[in-house]
Parts: structure tokens; sequence; C-alpha cells
């Protein structure tokens, strides 16, 4: 799943110019596409490990997968896949070492051999090595170069075997070779080519982009033949596409030959996309050349100026490999060099915003140094894997988005700059009941909350958006559903059913909740993908420096809500970042009806403040979205019994009231439906569980109910009484309500599941607790009858 077409950010942002050529101005009339992922993960490979960097700058971290041979790795959504000698293994889960000190190293994992190039199935000449290359697309798909003969290879899609290996819908070629005791499909889409070599695949939303002049349209597989000629393979048609070939083409000298290659795209502010390719050759010259203009390559950085005066850690016979893969976003290149055990990070430099004129090249100094890590070859793939087990401290914790570090010299001056040194995203407390631990975490930018009527008038993707079901109406009022607008790679993730779990949903933001007008009504979301068999237990702590630059970089912070008595007088109630949490896999309550059939309700989100530190803490359930910069929606709505506006800034204490309201309801609902009702399947299948997580008709679900309608009946005339200026909001009700909640709650966090709970519902029973307690005392106790209502300036 190689990211050389993906506008993606290594780790976590792109550079200031980089991010500026594709954020468009807040209220400008912006082109589609505009929501963007900016996570990346890189990987490199010597013969017997990986080394794996999430964060930026580069720092390149041991991971226990290790091999014998490795000749080629990639990872993608179902972990990292490599071809070992002549053997397919893979790592689900692929631990870095802790770098702790005192901290035990895991233990060595060869990972799961999945299947042999040598297999009778495949129909390869197995005498001078079966395959030559291999990588994995975003699907999820492992594909192979392999040698028909001596002379001719072919390229190979393998896929896990359901039922019969049928021939692939809307796949180009026909051929399927399998065998009865086989685990997997193997297709062939090319055959009779000449020897391949260093194939990658190209499948995200830039690559999808059809321009005139632009020959890579869709997406497909790039390789290099014979040594000298770069080929495009699309999905979507049989043709293959030269991208460059020989002397003439890529500038070749004598003996020069192409080793590896990569493709890089740019899409300008007019949405124009230039396409690029780059190679590196036998002589350790990267050379780069214009596809749509169809030059011939020039040189724009040669490898060897990187070494002078050092001496190789490979000596021999051994000819120097050097392999090159590209980050859209960041606009860099990462180039590993094996004799001298190195990876050359380069940036092009572009002359008036379009022609790469020169590359300017550093080295990975942690790497550099050694002198038995000899990089046989790189791997960048969108989002970034986090192992679960290594959250579960329940101080520490992980962090797996790093702290941005804000140079401002005067923080004071603007009090969104971020100076508290904390990591950006993190989590604490993680309980796991399953042994699957995997994540995969990628950050969207800029969707657009096409509610607003300023987007809806301005921004192509909000353009008939009740039409396109982009905005859902309802009794409750207007929902976003996100599902549309979500990037291409994640959407690709998912098949094309729209249902769960295998598709993707709507999944709606609820009327509450608003994207901030300061950021021109578009808001941010971290979007995880778990393996299939994770399962959460309890309640986490999902952690966002929501003012952090790598992660929003604006806050406006927590409400009335002050942390001590040294905390400046509160703010409006409604300057707060709210942080909501919708899943694709589970469905949710207090959603619309009927945009979703079934028994379990709506995908429709969740609000998961529970704290107002850096500046929110959330309570966390599982992974899924999480929308982090939203904000307490004003509404023209009008109470059943009155004029008042039901979401009205003016009225603060009845606004926080009626949302307290809606959090108790779903959470009885939830208890009712979720709890004590089996209604979730488990993993990747449809077949709810054949038990509720707790017996319906149990002594636990009688006593949730029980402590609900106490709780409820108590917090519900509180609210009333403290909304009329006659009367204190500290009466008898309140009080009574304070008492009875502290043991409903200690209640529910000694609860585990008697039965199958593969959503964590009595988890989320504690979290929305945790989330009621944070908004009444926090903010609904704190909050003024009424206020002179402000809007955050954008």
């Amino acid at each position: 799943m190689n990211s050389s077409l993906r506008r993606l950010s290594f780790v976590c942002f792109a550079s200031g110019a980089v991010l500026a050529a594709l954020a468009p101005s807040a209220h400008a009339i912006v082109t589609s596409n505009a929501t963007i992922q900016v996570l990346d993960q890189l990987d490199v490979f010597s013969r017997g490990g990986v080394k794996r960097s999430t964060e930026s700058p580069i720092n390149l971290l041991d991971l226990n997968s290790v091999g014998g041979n490795l000749k080629s790795c990639q990872n993608g959504r179902n972990g990292l896949t490599c071809l070992d000698g002549q053997m397919v293994r893979n790592w689900k889960v692929p631990k870095t070492q802790p770098t702790e000190p005192g901290s035990t190293p895991f233990a060595p994992d060869a990972g799961t051999p999945l299947f042999s190039c040598e297999d009778n199935a495949l129909g390869l000449d197995v005498r001078n090595g079966a395959c030559t290359s291999l990588t994995t697309d975003i699907k999820g798909s492992i594909w192979i170069a392999g040698r028909k003969s001596a002379t001719s290879h072919n390229l190979i899609e393998i896929k896990p075997k359901v039922g019969n290996c049928n021939t692939l819908t809307g796949r180009i070629g026909t051929t399927t070779y399998s065998t009865t005791a086989s685990s997997y499909c193997f297709y062939v889409r090319r055959t009779g080519r000449p020897l391949l070599l260093d194939i990658s695949a190209y499948d995200n939303e830039l690559a999808s982009i059809t321009s005139p002049g632009n020959p890579l349209g869709g997406s497909g597989i790039l390789g290099v033949e014979n040594r000298k000629t770069v080929v495009y393979f699309p999905s979507n048609s049989n043709s293959v596409f030269e991208v460059g070939a020989g002397k003439n083409d890529w500038s070749l000298n004598g003996g020069e030959q192409v080793q590896s290659a990569a493709l890089l795209q740019r899409q300008l502010l007019n949405g124009t996309v230039q396409t690029y390719g780059a190679i590196t050759t036998s002589t350790g010259r990267v050379m780069w050349k214009d596809l749509v203009a169809a030059t011939a390559a020039t040189p724009v950085a040669n490898l060897n100026s990187l070494v002078v005066g050092l001496n190789p850690c490979e000596t021999g016979s051994t000819a120097n490999f050097f392999e090159i893969r590209a980050s859209d976003t960041t606009g860099r290149f990462f180039i590993g060099n094996r004799n001298f055990c190195r990876v050359a990070v380069g940036s092009p430099i572009f002359n008036d915003n379009t022609t790469p004129s020169t590359v300017t090249l550093s080295i990975v100094d942690n790497l550099s140094t050694t002198t038995t890590f000899k990089p046989e070859g790189i791997s960048v793939s969108p989002g970034i894997a986090v192992d679960l087990t290594k959250c579960a401290n329940t101080v520490l914790g992980c962090d797996y988005i790093k702290d941005g570090q804000d140079p401002d010299p005067d923080p004071t001056a603007d009090p969104s700059i971020d100076t508290n040194d904390i990591a950006a995203a993190s989590m604490i407390g993680v309980q796991l009941a399953s042994a699957s631990s995997g994540l995969i975490v990628f950050q969207i930018k800029n969707i657009p909350d096409c509610r607003q009527p300023l987007l809806q008038a301005s921004s192509v993707d909000c353009l008939n958006a009740v039409a396109r079901g982009i905005v859902v109406q309802s009794a409750k009022g207007d929902y976003l559903n996100v599902t549309p607008m979500l990037p291409q790679e994640i959407k690709d993730l998912f098949d094309s059913t729209g249902v769960r779990p295998t598709g993707l949903p709507p999944m709606l933001i609820s009327p509450r909740y608003h994207a901030q007008n300061q950021s021109g009504y578009k808001f941010d979301a971290l979007f995880g993908v778990t393996d299939p068999d994770v399962v959460f237990r309890k309640s986490f702590t999902a952690q966002f420096d929501i003012g952090d630059e790598n992660l929003v970089g604006d806050k406006l912070g927590c409400g009335v809500y002050q942390k001590d008595s040294g905390s400046p007088p509160p703010q409006q109630f409604q300057f707060w970042d709210i942080v909501t949490m919708v899943s694709e896999r589970f469905t949710s309550v207090g959603g619309p009806t009927g945009i979703v059939t079934g028994p379990a309700g709506e995908h429709v989100d969740m609000l998961t403040n529970k704290d107002c530190f850096n500046p929110t803490a959330g309570a966390g359930t599982r992974w899924s979205m999480y929308a982090l910069n939203l904000k307490l929606a004003e509404s023209t709505e009008k109470e059943a019994d009155d004029s008042t506006l039901k979401y009205s800034y003016a009225a603060p204490r009845r606004y926080l009231g009626n949302l307290l309201k809606s959090l108790y309801t779903d959470l009885g609902d939830v208890q009712t439906r979720m709890v004590c009702s089996s209604v979730d399947a488990v993993g990747n299948t449809t077949t709810p569980a054949t038990r509720p997580p707790l017996a319906t008709g149990s002594m636990a679900c009688q006593t949730l109910a029980s402590n609900w309608s106490g709780t409820q009946d108590k917090l519900f005339k509180c609210i009333d009484a403290a909304i009329d200026p006659k009367v204190s909001q500290l009466d008898q009700n309140c009080g009574a309500f304070d008492s009875q909640f502290p043991a409903y709650y200690n209640y529910v966090s000694g609860l585990t599941p008697t039965g199958p709970d593969p959503a964590n519902r009595v988890g989320e029973v504690l979290s929305r607790l945790d989330v009621i307690r944070h908004v009444y005392y926090n903010h609904f106790l704190n909050a003024p009858l009424s206020q002179t209502p402000q809007t955050p300036a954008p």
C-alpha cells in the first residue's frame, strides 16, 4: 500500500508551504476533495528485521518483526506483509521494541506464514526465485511479481479464499490459480511481462483524479521492468502505461540501470493535478520526470554526494541498491542506501511552484551510524499503527501523535498557541478483552459542516447536500452525514455495500454539535480502524490537545469550567471544544429513524468530553471516528411549552439542562436496548451475539434500570428548578441527585459482562456516566441563568 500518490503528511503535518498549497482559505470557494488525511508511517527493512517511525522528525525504532531474507515489505490495513525469501509472511501488530530504561524487549516475532511463492497453484518458475517483489494495496490484497519462465513475468493478486475462487468483479484479468487446500485465491492480472521488479500499489483519491494530459487516472500497480523501464498497470483497463524507458526517457549513462521507482502527485489550488515519476539508478542518481509534459528526465540529486569520505558498511561483490518511495503532502522522498546503511530524506524544490529543479537531501542520523542494518527497501503507508497493549498504563498511557512544540516566542499573545509540552493525542488506561490489539489511526482535516449556509453556497462538497444525503433532516434537527466526505483512502478500507460491518454506513453528527466558525465551519477528526476481533473493556481516557499544531491548532477552551481557584473568570459557556465519537461498526441511540435499519438504532455520535484538560479528555469506549473541534450549536428550535430558544446561547443554564436531559435519556436507552439486549455482532460478522452483555431480566439489568429511573427523576426536577430564576438550583432535588449518583456510578464501575460484549456496551455506560458527571458538575452548576451571547470570532 504505497503512499506515493497520497496527499499525506509524514506523521503529523506538512511543511507550511505544502500545507498552504492544499488547504484553501476557510471562506474561499473550494473544489471537491477538500478533506484530506495527513498521517504517514515509514517502515525500513533489512534482510533480518524492520525499523519503524511514526514521528516527525524521523525516529526509527526497532520492531520485533524478524525474518531471514526480507526482500519486499509493505505495511497496510492487515499489518506488515513481507516477502521473506520465497515465503510471504505477515505481522498483524508489529510491536516497536521498548526504549525505556529497564524495559524488557519483546521476543523476536517471525510472523505468520501465509503462502509460498513456490506453491504449485501459482504456476511460477521456482528454479531462479519464483517471486521478485511484493506489495499490498489499501484494500488488503497482496500483489506479487513472479517469474513465469526465464523471460516472462506475471503480476498476480492474492486474496483470502472465501468460497470458490471466482474471478473478481471489476478486475482486469481472468486467469485464476487455486487449489482445494489453499487458503488463498491467486488472480493473474498481467501475464507475459518482462522481468518485473520493485512493484508498488497506488490506490488513493489523487490517483483517481483525471484531467487532460494526466495518464495515471485510477488506481493501479507501478513496476520496474528489465531494470530500464517503469510501467503502470491500471486497475480499470488491460492497458500498460509506459512511464519512462531507457536512456532517452531517463537520461541514463552507459550501463546505468533503473533500480526503483515512485510517483508523486501534487494538486494545485486551481485543482490541477501534476504527476511526476522519480527513479533511483544503479549509480546513486535520483532522476525526475514530468509525466504530463512527457519530457526527458533530469537529475535532481546524487546519493553518492552524501557518503563522500565514509566507509561502506557492506563490502565485497554485492552491488549497491537504492529504493525510493514518496509522500505527496510533505513532498518528500525516502531513499534506502544499502551499502552505506543509510536512509536519505529528500525534499523537492519547485521553481515557480510547478517545476522541480533540485532535491535537498538529509540523512536519518540514528540509522546512518549503524554498520549492521542494511536497508533493503522502504514502505510508506497512510495512517499510523498503534499497539493498544502499550496504552494500558493508567498514568502515562501511550502517545500516538506527538506534541507540536509551537515555536512562537510569545505564547501569551495568542491563547490558542500550545505550550504545554503534552502529546497532541494519547490514550490512557486501555483495557482489552481480546488477543488482537492492532489499530490504524488516520487524521482527517477540513471536513465541511454542510449544515452551514456559507458552505452550502461556496463549497462544491456541500452542493445539494440534502439531496445527496450529506444533510439528514429530521424532527430533531439536521444531522451531518460525514461518510460521503471521508478521504478516499479511508473509504477504500471498506466495501461498497454501505452496510456494517464491512461497508461504511451513514455516520451522523448530532444537531447539537456543529463545526466551529473560527475554522470556517470545518472540523477535524481521527478515524481508527481496529483489527476485527479487538474488544475493549471498561472506559479509557482518550486525550486530545485540541490547540496543538499537530492536531487542530486552534481551540475555544472549556466553557465555564474552572480547573482550580487560580483560573481566570469563566468564559462564556459555549466556548467549549466538543469531541464526539461515532462508530461505523456499532450503532447508537439518539439519532433519527429510518436512515439505517435495525433494532439497535443509528450510527450517530455521542459526546465524549469528561474533563477539561489539555483542553479535553474524552471517555473512550472503542475506536471509530472522533470528531475533534466541534462546538455547542445555537438553534432556532423552540421549546414545546414556551417561546424560549431550546439551544439559545442567551440561556446557558436552560441550554445545558436540556443537554443533560438528552444525555440521560440516551443513557437509559443504551442500558435497555444495547446492554440488556443482544444487538452487536462479533468481529466482521452480521449475526448478533447469542446473548446480550448482561442477561435480560437479570439482577444487573434490574439494578441498572432502578439506578437510572431513580436518578433521572431527581436530575430532571433539579434542572427544572435551576432554570427558574425564583428557585435556587441547589434545592432538595439537586441534593438528592448528588447523593444517589455516586452509588449509580460505583455500581457501573464494578460491572463486568456476563455475555459477549464486542462493542463494550457495559463500558459505554461508564463512559456516558463520566460525561454526564462532567457536564453536570463542571458546566451546568457553574452556568449563569442568562448571559449576553457572543460568538467566537472567525
